[in-house]
């Protein structure tokens, strides 16, 4: 099994046993329930298919071992099926500590292998509306939850429902993401400037820092691709926010020609409060403001540190502006709050979250 999801259609086959047809001496080697219903649930989570071999006997029956694996199976569909049937693989790049997260259109589904001690589940941020979160197996009960720090913190019962895999479904509207796509203006943590393709359509061309003037340079369209994964294009130039081809520590970023490669994808990972790090899939280096407040400074890339060099607030706009110059903004309000922003309680309360930046 592929340790993330491939950019191909992908399958796994699977023993019981470790035999592909029925061997009498192997009857007391079967796996458990709990190991077959994790792996099953960790190739969807990855946007697998999985295969799980049956080994009848001579006759065509099968024997008692496998009955009882597919029966324990069967039991955990019966309450989980929803979970399962008809989802696609979780919508982060990283995968919890605790289990794995699959999806679907108005459901985030985190399979809780290691229950929580704590009393709360912290699943990671989605920007969509939550309406409600319950337990798979008593689904008529809602469960609290707030939402901070780039976290949805839900309060769980001290035992773990199920002993193979707990799921937990978070009710959203729309198909859970962590950024919708649209149209949004970049501003440093750091320096409180925008993210800005210098005014140029110039192949390769430096991406800097400028101050907020709300022209077509300082807009990005954000598009979701698989696995968690996002393009940034600038609406100036058409172009692409690129890695250049690098995994160095200070590479500067450039703008290129959409080309679809691991260099112009991003993993967008939530901090809570409107704040946002940028992590590149070619290079595994943060999107990071050089740690400098001056106009025009090039933006690089930086092993992760947490910093505010490597925060980055997203607004989603509800106008483009298509102008070219450097010159005052249109006289448009844009649309604020992306999220996670006001959050809701299973009590029907909502909070507006506040998260501190940090430096270097």
């Amino acid at each position: 099994m592929p340790a993330a999801p491939l950019d191909r259609l992908w399958e796994t086959c699977a023993t019981m046993n470790g035999q592909w047809g029925y061997t009498d001496w192997a009857e007391n080697n079967y796996r458990s329930v709990k190991a077959l219903v994790q792996e099953m649930v960790t190739v969807v989570s990855r946007d697998g298919s999985y295969l799980l071999n049956i080994g009848p006997k001579g006759d065509g029956s099968v024997s008692a071992a496998t009955t009882t694996a597919l029966n324990g199976i069967a039991s955990w569909m019966t309450t989980y099926g929803d979970s399962i049937h008809g989802t696609s693989g979780s919508p982060f790049t990283t995968e919890p500590s605790w289990g794995k997260i699959t999806k679907k259109n108005g459901k985030l589904f985190a399979h809780v292998f290691t229950w929580p001690t704590g009393g709360t589940l912290q699943i990671p941020a989605v920007h969509n509306t939550i309406n409600r979160v319950y337990l798979m197996n008593n689904p008529s009960v809602s469960l609290n939850y707030w939402v901070s720090g780039g976290q949805i913190n839900v309060s769980v019962p001290a035992t773990a429902p199920d002993a193979s895999d707990s799921a937990v479904c978070v009710e959203v509207s729309g198909m859970p993401a962590v950024l919708a796509n649209g149209v949004y203006r970049l501003v440093s943590a750091r320096s409180g400037k925008a993210l800005d393709n210098w005014n140029t359509t110039a192949e390769g061309n430096s991406v800097i820092q400028w101050t907020q003037n709300g022209g077509s340079q300082q807009q990005w369209t954000v598009t979701a691709l698989d696995h968690g994964y996002y393009k940034l294009v600038c609406v100036r130039s058409g172009k692409a926010l690129d890695d250049n081809g690098s995994s160095s520590d200070g590479a500067v970023m450039v703008q290129r020609t959409d080309n679809g490669s691991h260099q112009q994808q991003w993993a967008i990972t939530a901090l809570g409060g409107g704040a946002y790090r940028l992590t590149n899939r070619h290079s595994g280096k943060v999107l990071d403001n050089a740690n400098t407040d001056t106009e025009g400074s090039t933006i690089i890339q930086w092993s992760a540190n947490g910093g505010s060099s490597q925060q980055w607030n997203m607004t989603k706009l509800s106008w483009i502006h298509r102008g070219a110059g450097l010159g005052p903004s249109p006289r448009l309000t844009p649309r604020e709050g992306v999220g996670p922003g006001d959050t809701r309680r299973a009590g029907g309360q909502t909070e507006r979250e506040q998260v501190p930046v940090r430096g270097r």
